[in-house]
């Protein structure tokens, strides 16, 4: 006696397409730095909505869940990511304005020292200072003028060197910066200020407009040299 034949086994229920196709563009955010975490989720939430619909025919509710997963998942990635970027990039700008500040005002006290030892050894009531700041390196009182002039790209512009300020004026305006713009290219920028009494500081425009109009002589404007 033979035993009775084997039940074929039931087919499957289909897989929804759609389950599928959320699960790939979740998976692929990531990668995509994320411009398919949208499609993810749109598509995992149709899919759902089909799934329950059909009463069991389709199968892929997992897919549908794990597309939605990590389309979310990629959306507060680039949301948080966004937010942090936007909070540490204004700070990290001004972390380098600083640091060009400092390394201007350093530059400055060294000029500064050379002018002022150049007035005590050479220089005369008709012109305390070199008439050509450039001057200093042949007389031996700086190594490389042009060195300590070089300012970053958003700074270009002249430095003013006033030769003829009165030495007797510890106030005077002896050396002017280019104006230290920022990235954002600030028109009222502020600028670094030697004065005849070796003081070097940041300054307003104003501050430079006051020392244009004091000085007795017209100053020589000195390009920068760009690094």
């Amino acid at each position: 006696m033979q035993p009775p034949p084997t039940p074929a086994a039931a087919p499957l229920p289909p897989k929804s397409g759609l389950a599928t196709a959320s699960m790939v563009c979740g998976i692929l955010s990531p990668i995509t730095c994320g411009t398919t975490f949208l499609p993810a989720v749109i598509l995992g939430h149709i899919a759902l909505s089909q799934i329950g619909k059909t009463g069991g025919a389709l199968e892929g509710r997992g897919q549908a869940k794990a597309g939605l997963w990590l389309g979310y998942g990629s959306f507060v990635l680039i949301f948080v990511g966004a937010f942090l970027a936007g909070l540490l990039t204004p700070l990290f700008i001004r972390s380098q304005q600083k640091a060009h500040e400092v390394a201007y005002l350093n530059n400055v006290r060294q000029i500064g020292t050379a002018l002022v030892a150049f007035h005590q050894a050479q220089g005369t009531d008709t012109a305390p200072y070199p008439s050509d700041i450039r001057q200093l390196d042949p007389m031996g009182y700086t190594t490389n003028v042009s060195e300590l002039l070089t300012v970053r790209k958003q700074h270009a512009g002249d430095w003013l060197y006033f030769w003829s300020a009165d030495s007797e004026d510890p106030s005077a305006a002896l050396l002017i910066s280019p104006p230290l713009k920022s990235h954002a290219g600030d028109m009222d920028a502020s600028s670094v200020l030697l004065t005849t009494s070796g003081a070097v500081r940041i300054v307003e425009p104003y501050v430079v407009d006051a020392a244009l109009k004091a000085s007795p002589e017209p100053p020589v404007k000195v390009p920068a040299p760009v690094r």
